[in-house]
């Protein structure tokens, strides 16, 4: 999201490199590997069956028909990034190849593996030029990967919080951003700005053309006495009308987000206290012909989402860091809790152990494990389930 962007300018910003004018480059590859499995009955979707019903019912079939569901999820992804920086400009390029797998309640299995999008990121900073700092940004999404999936292997697209690889492609999507920074004493603040062009692209043999995004960011950074550091950050999100075959079909709500960040830092560790509140506004369906009366109603399709999250960080010596995270994620019922469709309450812990080191002069290495336990509560049509994953990723970089 836009948010991100002006964190790594805030980050650019204060950073002992800010401004470095040398010339560099940075490759990154390795690997990513999720796991997961729940207790699902065979009689009951879960969060990974609302997709494939969806798509059942603005196709004109029966929703609640009994659809073979994900039961036991992997995926396998490598990455490639490729980083460049030269006085003011810097750019990055992104894409990945993975291979995806889910085993179904009729003891059938699933598989996928292509080459995702590719991710183009160029900017241009100004510091210490005017009163505010900037950075103008340009974020390219290359339609490289997939879109056009069989209606039957749209249970291979899984919810965000089992696996990291959500959507195997989508069109050509241009975002200019504009971030702006300012430092003085204890106090660092900023302000951004993106719009998100998004091209169309065929989804499940249909036509989708989903609607623009238009976000806006902040952030205010604080050095309390006594090596503490307080931030506070916020992002709004407005979504145009999604098309689909050339008609209006759905308006995803506005989205808020809040947070409020706390850090300790010290000489041979440091820590970070980061809480996050976000909300959805309303969402709209505008083709009443392919709807029911139901889900015809405006209303929140995902619930309220509260996110803690503690980390640590341990210098073991000037190569090598030890590094842990504890996250609580609790997300309440939707305006649709009787429906199949949309998301219920549920609530997911994770714990994450991590170190990265020095191999060799420009050779870094970095290596992280993270396991969760997941439950989504009882609603009158799905019965409560629970899940457990793991996450393995390996990460190697060259600098020169």
């Amino acid at each position: 999201m836009h948010s991100m962007a002006l964190a790594a300018f805030i980050f650019l910003f204060l950073g002992p490199g800010a401004k470095d004018s040398a010339a560099e480059m940075k490759v990154r590859t390795g690997f990513n590997y999720d796991w997961w499995e729940s207790d699902l009955d065979p009689e009951d979707g879960g969060i990974t069956g609302y997709i494939s019903d969806f798509v059942s019912l603005i196709g004109g079939s029966d929703p609640n028909s009994s659809l073979p569901k994900a039961t036991k999820g992997t995926q396998l992804y490598f990455p490639i990034t490729v980083e460049g920086r030269y006085q003011d400009f810097s750019f990055s390029l992104l894409t990945a190849y993975t291979s995806t797998n889910v085993d179904l309640s009729n003891g059938k299995s699933k598989s996928l593996t292509t080459l995702l999008d590719t991710r183009v990121n160029l900017a241009y900073e100004l510091l210490d030029r005017f009163p505010l700092d900037m950075l103008f940004g340009l974020d390219i999404n290359l339609p490289t990967g997939q879109t056009s999936l069989e209606e039957d292997d749209l249970d291979l697209i899984m919810d965000s919080d089992l696996v990291s690889i959500t959507q195997f492609g989508e069109g050509l999507n241009i975002n200019p951003t504009l971030n702006l920074a300012r430092k003085w004493r204890e106090w660092t603040a900023g302000l951004g700005i993106g719009y998100v062009f998004r091209g169309k692209y065929d989804f499940s043999s249909r036509g989708y053309d989903p609607g623009d995004i238009i976000n806006f960011t902040a952030e205010i950074v604080h050095d309390l006495p006594v090596d503490w550091q307080i931030r506070l950050f916020s992002n709004y999100a407005h979504y145009g009308k999604d098309k689909v075959r050339d008609r209006d079909h759905y308006q995803e709500g506005d989205l808020f987000l809040y947070g409020l960040g706390l850090s300790y830092l010290q000489d041979r560790w440091d820590g970070n206290l980061t809480m996050t509140s976000i909300s959805r506004g309303d969402g709209k369906f505008l083709d009443e012909d392919w709807l029911t009366s139901v889900l015809a109603e405006a209303g929140k399709s995902h619930g309220d989402e509260f996110i803690v999250d503690l980390s640590m960080r341990y210098f073991l010596s000037n190569r090598t860091t030890l590094r842990s995270m504890v996250e609580l994620l609790r997300i309440g019922a939707s305006d649709y809790e009787l429906s199949s469709f949309f998301l219920g309450k549920r609530q997911k812990l994770s714990l994450e152990v991590g170190a990265a080191t020095q191999i060799y002069l420009n050779l870094d290495g970095e290596l992280n494990v993270r396991g969760f336990l997941m439950d989504e509560d009882e609603t009158i049509l799905n019965e409560g389930r629970e899940y457990r994953g793991v996450s393995i990723e390996a990460r190697l970089s060259t600098r020169f």
